[in-house]
């Protein structure tokens, strides 16, 4: 008899344990997490650029969109997102555009409270040059030519994709 109620109670507690794993394994994610792959907008408030820019400046920018998770908007629009020129690199003769790498590393929430996040741009930034006459003439031509340097102005958009999860805080209402 203590043998089989033995054997009742083992079974009882691991069907329970199976049916707890279940259960949160079946729950949502949460909605104070923004996933890797998350994109937003970007408007600039600072002016950066190849041609006076160097690695580690820092640059201010705003969300020119709100970030929305499951329909609840999670961060509004206009909160302030600060970045870091990784590298620069100057316009060129021989028609060598500038460069300019930029990462995303804080976003400042309401409350002077902020998040580390990792953001690349989406596209790269570079200097779109229009192909000219000029630019197919030929090859002595071209090498006295100066590249165009990378700029980005306040005001301007540029789409940002996020590299790695950000934890919300949770809002307390």
């Amino acid at each position: 008899m203590s043998l089989i109620l033995g054997t009742a109670k083992v079974f009882a507690s691991t069907f329970l344990l199976f049916a707890i794993a279940e259960t949160v394994a079946a729950q949502t994610d949460s909605i104070y997490r923004l996933p890797v792959g998350t994109k937003f907008q970007l408007r600039m408030t600072d002016e950066i650029s190849s041609k006076f820019s160097t690695a580690n400046d820092t640059f201010r920018a705003r969300l020119a969109a709100p970030i929305v998770v499951h329909d609840v908007v999670m961060v509004p629009a206009g909160t302030e997102v600060e970045g870091r020129v990784v590298s620069a690199s100057h316009a060129a003769f021989g028609g060598r555009n500038g460069q300019i790498e930029v990462q995303m590393e804080t976003l400042r929430l309401a409350n002077n409270m902020f998040r580390p996040i990792y953001g690349v741009p989406l596209a790269p930034l570079d200097a779109d040059r229009p192909k000219t006459f000029w630019h197919w003439a030929g090859a002595g031509i071209s090498f006295l030519k100066k590249g165009r340097d990378v700029r980005l102005m306040p005001d301007d958009v540029f789409e940002v994709v996020l590299k790695k999860e950000v934890v919300l805080p949770v809002k307390d209402y």
